[in-house]
């Protein structure tokens, strides 16, 4: 008698045990799985992003890579705080990026339209 109420003691905190191992491999499969989908700082500041701006990200990239990743991850902390609600275009990055010194340089072209079609204004002064 003794040595059945031994054993179900035994089998009962075995139990326990593989149960708090379950439980603990699934706390750890599903941080695992918050952190694979975590949102990168990058891909929040992109979602906010019109216009020509993630061009103008992708050169300052480019040109200043470091600083570009601080200001970035600076910019998407206050997105993700709801300080800064507004989208962001192209032309409000790049002069965020002169106002804080960076001298992103970005290709132009200026296009009219004549006769239906569009002609670059270098094309439109040689025929002239």
């Amino acid at each position: 008698m003794v040595d059945k109420a031994v054993e179900i003691l035994k089998a009962k905190k075995l139990l326990e045990m593989q149960k708090r191992f379950l439980k603990e491999q699934e706390r750890q499969l599903a941080q695992k799985d918050a952190q694979a989908h975590k949102v990168t700082p990058r891909e929040i500041f992109r979602a906010a992003l019109y216009d020509r701006g993630e061009e103008v990200l992708m050169t300052a990239e480019q040109t200043f890579p470091e600083q570009t990743r601080a200001i970035v991850e600076r910019l998407a902390e206050l997105i993700d705080r709801g300080q800064l609600k507004e989208k962001i275009s192209g032309g409000q990055l790049l002069a965020l990026f002169r106002r804080l010194g960076l001298r992103v340089s970005m290709n132009t072209k200026i296009v009219i339209e004549e006769k239906g079609k569009m002609v670059s204004l270098a094309e439109k002064l040689k025929s002239n």
